[in-house]
């Protein structure tokens, strides 16, 4: 599994990791980040890396108070290597957030157990939308829905 950037979004209130690579077939159209669809890109993320994004959102703190995976597409990463990510987050005591394309029924048992909310819903350009917000989060679509979780 590779990352290619992480940021904060204060309007989020959220520490944003992105991840390298997306499988889907056809790419959604107006893609938000087609620049990440290639699984080569970024670094690897081992357990410096991993130890490296934990300093950075302690040091964020102050200014996040969610942690957001996405891609590319996080469920079409390696599904022990995810867990391992999000199971090291956890001792932040934050929310841990997965943006995906797939529809909450595809999505794997333990993916749903990791996972504080889930945003699913793959983005359809003709269903495109401003104005619907669910937890705080606009939605791009209007097929698209976030599941909390735990």
């Amino acid at each position: 599994m590779r990352i290619v950037a992480t940021q904060v979004s204060i309007s989020n209130k959220a520490f944003e990791i992105y991840l390298a690579g997306c499988n889907a077939n056809p790419k959604c159209l107006n893609c938000h980040n087609p620049e990440l669809w290639d699984f080569n890109i970024g670094d690897e993320l081992g357990n410096e890396a991993i130890d490296n994004i934990i300093k950075k959102i302690n040091n964020a703190k102050t200014i996040t108070n969610n942690i957001w995976i996405l891609g590319g597409e996080p469920l079409d990463q390696n599904k022990s290597e995810l867990l391992n990510l999000v199971q090291q987050l956890k001792i932040l005591d934050m929310p841990i957030w997965c943006f995906t394309r797939y529809e909450i029924n595809e999505i794997d048992v333990d993916i749903k157990r990791s996972f504080n909310y889930i945003k699913t819903g793959k983005y359809i350009e003709n269903l495109k939308t401003e104005n619907i917000i669910c937890y705080g989060v606009r939605l791009a679509s209007k097929n698209q829905k976030i599941h909390k979780l735990n």
